[in-house]
Formats: structure tokens, C-alpha cells, sequence
């Protein structure tokens, strides 16, 4: 009997400490509950690769526009965006795919940066109690819209590309951005016709064409021309300013 006991009381300390040994942290497991791995480091480690990300994608949009800007569409390389970004042609195409939709994202960031500068103003219009006003209104538009332009001349030569060689791909996007200003203008005009202070036979596309299209191609050739809008003893802004305020009161004006 005392033979037979030994082996099993034996063999319970065995399995009592496989069971210690199974269920005891090992020193991997400890050091990741200190903060080296485990459930705490499982959700800031994909926080650090989304904010590389993000900050990596600025980079490429920022260097992207600078290319874009300066060699066109034609021109320019996702080689050129890349070196000028500080990472690699491997990691430029994960963030953008191919350089038609990198070219369609910094137009369509362009776009929507000028729309939100004007957007407020065009809002403003259909406040103007009388022409007096609504010229005033017109005035701050266009003065904001100048000065827009001249403080990110980068879109306007994007924008010149885009209408030289531009891909398809922009079409969509721009036909979506565009038809956003088209409604906050034909909104405003339609308010003002009820008013009388506009005259009943605004072609409001026509109108909004030349906000949108007009504003950058005159504001750009006026700049490189000083004398393009005729002589005038202003300096470039005041007479570009002048000169569209005239044009559009001609055109709005009962």
C-alpha cells in the first residue's frame, strides 16, 4: 500500500505544477502588459501608423501641388512628387494610386479652398437692401476673390493646366464642385430679381461662369499685363477690382 501511494501522490505534484507552469505569465506576456505589447499597445501601434499616414499624405498633396504647379500634368512625374515628398515611389503609389487621381485630388482641394473663400460673400448678396449695396457686396466678392488668387497662385496655374491638358477624371469632380457655386448664385440672383435690384433677364449661367472662370484668367493676365484692362493710374488690384465691378454692374444691375 505504501508503494502504491507514493507514485500518486507523485504524480498529483506533477500535474499541479504543469498547471502552475500553464497558467504563470511568461516574461513576454508580463512585459507587454507593462505597456511593451498585449491589449495596451494593440490600439496605439494603429494610431501611429494612422497619423504617419496622415502626415505622409500631406506631404504628398503639398509636393504634388508644388510639381503640378510648375511642370502641368504632362509634365510632371509621381518620380518628380515622390523626391520632392521625401519618401519612395513604392509608398507614393499606396497613398495615391496613378497620377491622374493625384492630379484630381490637389485640383478638387483647390477648388473647394477658393469656393469656401467666396462662399460666405455670395451668401452676403441677397442681404443688399438697394443697388448701392448689392455694388458694395459685389465689391467685397471680388476683392476677396483677388486677393485669394493672389496668395495661392499655385491653383491658378493648376487651373490653366487643367484646361490645357487636364485629365478626364477631373471632369466629374470639378462638374460637382462647380454646380455648388452655381446654385448658391443663381439662389442670390433669384432673391435679387424678386426684389428688383437685378434685372429679369440675367443669364445666371452666364454669370456664374464668370465668377468661377473669368475671375482667374483676368486676375492672372492682368498681373502678368498691367495694361491688359486699359490705362489707368490704380495700381494692379484696385484696377482689376474696378474693372469687374463695372462689368458685373452692367450685367446685374436694373
Amino acid at each position: 500500500m505504501v508503494h502504491l501511494g507514493l507514485p500518486m501522490a507523485s504524480a498529483k505534484r506533477d500535474k499541479s505544477a504543469k498547471l502552475r507552469t500553464k497558467s504563470a505569465p511568461t516574461s513576454r506576456t508580463s512585459g507587454a502588459g507593462r505597456g511593451g505589447g498585449g491589449a495596451g499597445s494593440k490600439y496605439e501601434k494603429p494610431r501611429k501608423i494612422r497619423s504617419d499616414g496622415l502626415e505622409t499624405r500631406a506631404r504628398v498633396l503639398a509636393a504634388a501641388t508644388e510639381v503640378f504647379a510648375r511642370d502641368g500634368f504632362e509634365g510632371a512625374s509621381l518620380r518628380q512628387i515622390a523626391e520632392t515628398a521625401g519618401i519612395d515611389i513604392a509608398t507614393l503609389k499606396y497613398h495615391v494610386g496613378n497620377k491622374a487621381a493625384l492630379f484630381t485630388e490637389v485640383y478638387q482641394d483647390g477648388y473647394e479652398h477658393f469656393q469656401q473663400s467666396l462662399g460666405p460673400l455670395l451668401l452676403r448678396l441677397p442681404l443688399a437692401r438697394n443697388a448701392e449695396e448689392l455694388v458694395s457686396e459685389v465689391r467685397g466678392l471680388i476683392e476677396r476673390g483677388y486677393d485669394y488668387l493672389e496668395e495661392n497662385q499655385a491653383f491658378i496655374r493648376l487651373w490653366l493646366f487643367r484646361l490645357l491638358e487636364g485629365p478626364e477624371e477631373v471632369l466629374d469632380a470639378e462638374e460637382t464642385l462647380r454646380s455648388n457655386v452655381m446654385m448658391l448664385i443663381e439662389a442670390a440672383v433669384g432673391i435679387l430679381r424678386e426684389r428688383g435690384l437685378v434685372r429679369s433677364d440675367v443669364d445666371v449661367r452666364v454669370l456664374a461662369l464668370a465668377v468661377i472662370t473669368a475671375l482667374p484668367t483676368l486676375a492672372l493676365s492682368s498681373r502678368a499685363r498691367p495694361g491688359l484692362l486699359g490705362p489707368s493710374e490704380l495700381g494692379a488690384r484696385e484696377r482689376f477690382i474696378e474693372f469687374f465691378v463695372s462689368v458685373l454692374g452692367r450685367v446685374l444691375l436694373v
